[in-house]
């Protein structure tokens, strides 16, 4: 090994986004053209990352590296946890690449856990800054199956009393920023140095006999790589990693020395776009050059224990030159803040969190302490269950923990009292504080587990802690205006997280009022709620249709249910109403059911909504009351009607002026807007219609395929905008699935198809999302396995197409498996 080392460390996370009650993160318009935030971070980093591009002089791919075998890294435990579910091919390459390191690295990974869920520890109580460390290790060994041997502290935010906590569980060490060091030691000499020099390992001596390992990582270079020029290539990324050595190791016996960079992970190709390929080429030519070792903090500690000792600055943090005060007072330091705002609302919103805390951890100890033989104990292990909510792991866990068995409804208790924690703990999410506002995303997110955790506890025994918080957020300031006045905490939680509160009656109304427009099986999930339809019958007559029926409901997170009837009345339009009661008597149920059908068939439906008045009392709920996503999905359902009813009045509108469009363009002359509007919709449609013939194997496809084109340049022609959205969603599918085809079993006929639709899409200007097709294809490239058939000259073929280096394609299609010396 060299006596010069580089890591470079990603810290890859995101805040949790779900929304408290549904266990699912909804829409978020921000995020456009993606679903959500998570989502279009995977595209913009996380993803890539995975399988980043390195590119040869012409511009072609000539390899794809997964940089998290490569770079020390975290990933957040509630972000892994989104990975999984909602991109596994992605999660499952971030675990391989930590298997591959151990391998390549002596038997030491690349992965580091994190306390579970970003929490600032130092201002933590001591128990939960506990919990959320056993989360964390707990978490990882799951998903890597290994214990780590380092954690990443939220925000680097440290004191002594964290440190000491890291040691008890078990971790070797963690990584700090310069300025949180405040003086360091040759261990052989009692001469103490001010500040810090990052190029080595620093031995923390705490009390007890204790000590944990620091690493410091060089500041300068993280933030020429987070904000200056430093990933504008491959050569400034090298360069300025190299030159962050000095004269270090330029001498024989010199050294080890160790030039180590943290900043987000985020930060290559997020926030910096194309930063994986950037990184992913400056790996190669470290690798190549053998200028220093590339490895990761563990390797480098295994090789060389520290030799110096340092004592910090505490408390301290990354990101707030005044210690902690980021995440409790106005300090001066944030993000995203408008000229002019203010933080004062930090200091507010942590005391009332702080005092509902308390009143929590109260409720839980009183009410858990008949039922679990330790309820702190019980806590710390609940991890299991949000790792495994599978019925036969909740029990096994509730067995392990109860002082006696218990009864369903007293399960379902313990439940709650535990989410009800869950919830205390994510409501400190630092995140909340960070930013400039309180009324943003961050912090309502975490006053919406806030109120979470306050309905469980009104659940469990009736206690009202919702008053005496709504108090303490009373003075909280906000920076937006209610009128001429500022906003204060509880208008912020009656505006922005009330709206989104769900109890199991809203659950049910959700189901009876999408049954109005979609078929549901009998038995099935709504996010994390499970649902059995006893009964269900839907009458139409005329622009009205009305659904009644009978449902079982519980929530897969506390298990607690309800057998519910419903009545849900479509006028046409968004016009729609639903009631609902708990209704278990099934005789009851009948006649209430022949009652409203009978008078849907044979009276008015004012009738009607008279009958659902006598026999629900209660609120109504209408299609607002729908959660977020099915709400826009039943609207695009309606507007698409619309559009069907007049579907063949615009295409008329546009073919009888035809001749008028053209020759109004011909003339210079601007088209007016109604016959813009019906000449973008018919063509955009008839694009559409076409791209379902054109497929492979149609008696149809050559000759829709020639009429894409001519529609395309009649569109050109006439000024068309075409809405090209679901034709490329369409082509990027086909194309996706032959890719997919091509990898699994390779075939002449599958490799000939896909690159016709890629020539297809070239044609019409489509441009569709290549990157997940250029990963089949590459490791279809690599790994020898053609069959006979599928000879080596349309492999390159395709590979020319999908954007792949010509001279990358020959040596990759000659040597499987390596990558072209030499990237530039």
């Amino acid at each position: 090994m060299s006596e010069r080392y580089i890591v470079i460390h990603g810290h890859f996370y995101q805040p949790p986004r779900e929304n408290p009650w549904i266990e699912e993160t909804e829409l978020q318009d921000s995020a456009a053209p993606y679903h959500d935030w998570n989502e279009r971070i995977i595209a913009e980093c996380y993803g890539p990352n995975s399988a980043a591009r390195i590119v040869g002089a012409s511009g072609g791919v000539i390899g794809i590296l997964n940089n998290y075998a490569k770079i020390s890294f975290n990933v957040g435990p509630t972000l892994l946890a989104w990975l999984e579910r909602w991109a596994p091919s992605t999660y499952q390459k971030i675990l391989e690449a930590d298997r591959a390191s151990m391998k390549e690295r002596g038997g030491h990974g690349n992965a580091i856990a994190q306390a579970y869920n970003h929490v600032i520890l130092p201002l933590a109580t001591k128990r939960d800054a506990v919990t959320e460390i056993r989360w964390g290790i707990a978490d990882f060994k799951r998903r890597f199956g290994r214990m780590p041997q380092g954690m990443w502290l939220p925000e680097c935010a440290v004191d002594e009393g964290t440190l000491c906590l890291l040691c008890d569980e078990g971790i070797a060490f963690t990584v700090l920023g310069p300025k949180q060091a405040r003086r360091f030691r040759s261990m052989s000499s009692s001469d103490w140095h001010h500040g810090i020099d990052p190029r080595r390992a620093y031995l923390c001596e705490l009390p007890g006999g204790r000590s944990i390992v620091l690493f410091f990582y060089d500041a300068g270079v993280a933030h020429d790589i987070a904000f200056g020029q430093a990933l504008a290539d491959r050569d400034a990324l090298v360069g300025r990693l190299l030159s962050a050595f000095g004269d270090a190791g330029t001498s024989p016996g010199a050294g080890p020395w160790l030039v180590n960079v943290a900043t987000d992970g985020e930060t290559f190709g997020h926030h910096r776009p194309f930063g994986d390929m950037v990184l992913a080429a400056a790996i190669e030519r470290l690798e190549r050059e053998h200028h220093a070792t590339l490895t990761n903090y563990a390797q480098f500690l295994a090789l060389n224990p520290p030799t110096h000792a340092v004592d910090l600055v505490t408390p301290s943090s990354w990101s707030c030159a005044h210690g902690l005060g980021r995440w409790r007072d106005d300090c001066g330091c944030v993000t995203n803040a408008r000229l002019g705002w203010h933080q004062r609302w930090r200091r507010p919103l942590r005391d009332a969190l702080d005092d509902l805390s308390e009143r929590l951890a109260e409720l839980f100890a009183r009410c858990a302490a008949p039922l679990l033989a330790s309820p702190w104990e019980a806590r710390d292990a609940y991890i299991r269950v949000i790792l495994d909510r599978s019925p036969g792991a909740v029990d096994s866990f509730l067995d392990e923990h109860s002082t006696r068995p218990l009864l369903e409804h007293e399960r379902v208790i313990v439940l709650k009292l535990l989410e009800m924690q869950r919830h205390a703990l994510l409501m400190y999410t630092s995140c909340g504080w960070f930013f400039g506002e309180l009324s943003g995303p961050e912090g309502v997110q975490n006053l919406k587990y806030a109120a979470r955790a306050i309905q469980l506890a009104r659940e469990i025994d009736g206690t009202n802690l919702e008053a005496s918080f709504r108090a303490a957020l009373a003075r909280a300031p906000s920076n937006i205006l209610d009128g001429q006045r500022p906003m204060d905490g509880r208008r912020v939680l009656d505006q922005w997280v009330r709206p989104s509160v769900v109890n199991l009656g809203r659950v049910v109304a959700h189901y009876a009022i999408s049954s109005l427009f979609e078929h549901y099986p009998r038995r099935g999930r709504i996010f994390c709620y499970l649902y059995e339809a006893d009964d269900w019958a839907r009458k139409s007559r005329g622009p009205t249709t009305l659904a009644i029926g009978r449902v079982r409901l519980s929530s897969e997170i506390t298990r607690e249910a309800t057998h519910a009837s419903f009545a849900a009345l479509h006028f046409g339009g968004h016009d729609v109403r639903c009631a609902i009661m708990s209704l278990s008597d099934l005789p009851i149920y009948e006649d209430l059911k022949s009652d409203l059908l009978a008078l849907f068939e044979r009276r008015s439906i004012g009738d009607v909504v008279r009958a659902i008045d006598r026999h629900f009392a209660g609120r109504d709920y209408a299609l607002s009351d729908l959660f977020l996503d099915e709400r826009r999905k039943i609207l695009r359902v309606l507007v698409a009607d619309i559009l069907a009813r007049h579907h063949s009045q615009l295409f008329e509108a546009f073919e009888e002026n035809r001749p008028l469009l053209r020759f109004l363009v011909e003339a210079d002359t601007p088209v007016p807007g109604p016959l813009r509007a019906a000449a973008d919709y018919a063509l955009s449609m008839r694009q559409v219609e076409l791209l379902a013939e054109a497929r492979l194997g149609s008696s149809r496809f050559e000759a829709a395929r020639s009429e894409l084109v001519h529609l395309k340049e009649e569109a050109r022609a006439l000024g068309v905008s075409l809405d090209l959205t679901e034709a490329k969603r369409i082509l990027e599918a086909r194309i996706l699935d032959e890719a997919r085809s091509l990898s699994t079993s390779p075939r002449r006929e599958t490799a000939r198809a896909l690159h016709s639709y890629l020539e297809m899409a070239e044609e019409l200007g489509l441009a569709p999302n290549l990157w997940e097709v250029q990963n089949h294809y590459w490791t279809l490239a690599l790994d020898g396995s053609r069959q006979p058939d599928l000879d080596v000259d349309l492999l390159f073929r395709l590979g020319c197409k999908l954007g792949f280096d010509e001279e990358g394609l020959e040596h990759a299609l000659s040597v499987p498996g390596k990558l072209v010396p030499g990237v530039a």
